[in-house]
């Protein structure tokens, strides 16, 4: 299956570098479809620039705090400001690991 998936500037250019390789959302109804295996298409919100990547881990948690601590991420706040706290509890969060295909 083939998704599609917005990014802001910085993180399009981080994933594509390869420097961020773990995509952060929300484990909604739309996002729990996605199977290792599966493609996301990302595209730049800046510059409409597009590209893909191949799902090749999904990490389940009940909300970004925990996630960050299992992962050795230090958790800045950021994703309880693009993430409601309330939503996060509600559906839970993924991470989302992809290799970005050339």
């Amino acid at each position: 299956m083939k998704y599609g998936m917005q990014l802001l500037d910085e993180y399009f250019r981080k994933m594509k570098s390869g420097e961020k390789r773990i995509e952060f959302r929300l484990y909604d109804e739309k996002r729990r479809k996605i199977r290792i295996g599966d493609s996301i298409e990302f595209s730049n919100l800046s510059t409409n620039e597009k590209m893909e990547a191949r799902v090749v881990g999904l990490l389940i948690y009940k909300d970004f705090s925990t996630m960050f601590s299992d992962l050795g991420m230090v958790d800045d706040g950021t994703m309880d400001e693009l993430y409601d706290p309330l939503a996060q509890r509600k559906f839970g969060v993924m991470g989302i690991r992809v290799e970005v295909m050339e």
